[in-house]
């Protein structure tokens, strides 16, 4: 077991849950131009950024996890 790699692993999936449960206060994508002129599409756009954030943090935490648990 690769101590440094399971820590890794939870680090990532801890820090997976915070695009989950606040898409709006993840760094903005959509530029102020667009958040002025269409806020709901620019609201729509930052959702799924965050939450294609949020599933990129998972899969890297549970592919982290599962190799510091597997190397012996």
């Amino acid at each position: 077991m690769n101590v440094f790699l399971v820590a890794v692993g939870v680090f990532f999936l801890v820090c997976s849950v915070y695009p989950y449960t606040r898409p709006m206060d993840v760094r903005s994508l959509p530029p102020p131009r667009e958040w002025q002129q269409t806020p709901r599409q620019a609201e729509e756009t930052q959702r799924e950024y965050a939450f294609a954030l949020a599933v990129s943090l998972t899969i890297l935490g549970v592919l982290s996890l599962a190799a510091g648990l597997l190397m012996g």
